[in-house]
């Protein structure tokens, strides 16, 4: 028996920006994840969002339409940086 098919078997992987409509899987997603932390909730968009007004950029990788990867991102404008 083969745990994982040959990497030419699998169905591509495909990322696209999360929405509202990819909230709930996201959060299934790393409520089962061992390593996940608050940062990967969903509702950490929002707040990075309305309370530091940065531009959150959350991105979700699917394989078929199973969730495979999770990115949430901040874009900060300081003058630190």
């Amino acid at each position: 028996m083969i745990a994982d098919p040959p990497v030419r078997l699998r169905a591509p992987v495909t990322v696209h920006a999360a929405t509202d409509a990819d909230r709930a899987d996201w959060e299934r997603f790393v409520h089962g994840h061992p390593r996940a932390t608050f940062f990967h909730r969903f509702e950490w968009r929002k707040l990075i969002s309305e309370q530091w007004h940065h531009d959150a950029h959350f991105l979700i990788a699917r394989r078929r339409d199973a969730i495979v990867g999770l990115l949430p991102l901040a874009l900060m404008r300081t003058r630190m940086f």
